[in-house]
């Protein structure tokens, strides 16, 4: 048996390799904000201003509905979500959440003790940034620190191409360091990191 969750791009479950339909909106948000935690107790309270930007009374009410719902969703995982000290957790094992696998790849091409040669810098990072299938938890509404913490994800995406095509032009790769840099460019055309990007490697024109 196994579980897999995804949170580059829109958040999904597959359980033995078929994917779960999960109930919409909040529920769905409700996961991103127990994925986030990895593991760890996340209170109430702040799952309660991730799902709303102004909680109505109902909110306690209407949280424990969608843990149900999740616990459902989970099927022979429910015994997952679990409640702890005023808080809710999540048990997710190393390899089951896609972000553990991109944060992996990209200490693999980055972090201390590999210094690969810039070929497979950028093969890495390239293999990192493919887990991404749009904004994370995309379609998603963002409030208080859940809405934070995706926004934090977003952006590790976008420094990752960046480094991608850096890595890319020290390989003597000059046009997918390019075609990185114009595709983040599209999406936030004020991002002056990478046009600096393009100007200091020769690549704007």
């Amino acid at each position: 048996m196994t579980i897999e969750f995804g949170l580059l791009g829109p958040v999904t479950l597959h359980v033995d390799g078929d994917q779960v339909a999960l109930p919409g909106g909040r529920p769905r948000l409700l996961l991103a904000g127990l994925l986030l935690g990895r593991g760890r107790r996340v209170p109430a309270d702040r799952l309660l201003s991730g799902l709303w930007a102004d909680p109505p009374p109902s909110a306690q009410a209407n949280l424990r509905t969608y843990v149900t719902r999740l616990r459902a969703a989970l099927g022979p995982y429910r015994e997952r979500l679990t409640w702890l000290n005023s808080g809710y957790a999540l048990l997710v094992e190393p390899g089951e959440l896609d972000l553990d696998r991109f944060e992996s790849d990209v200490r693999d091409a980055l972090g201390p003790g590999h210094a690969p040669r810039p070929e497979q810098c950028a093969d890495l990072l390239a293999a990192a940034l493919r887990r991404w299938h749009g904004e994370a938890a995309e379609g998603l509404p963002r409030h208080g620190a859940l809405g934070r913490s995706l926004d934090a994800l977003d952006e590790s995406r976008w420094m990752a191409v960046e480094r991608y095509a850096r890595t890319c032009v020290e390989a003597g790769r000059h046009q997918p360091g390019v075609a990185a840099l114009r595709s983040l460019l599209a999406d936030q055309p004020a991002r002056e990191s990478a046009w600096e990007g393009l100007v200091g490697a020769g690549l704007l024109g």
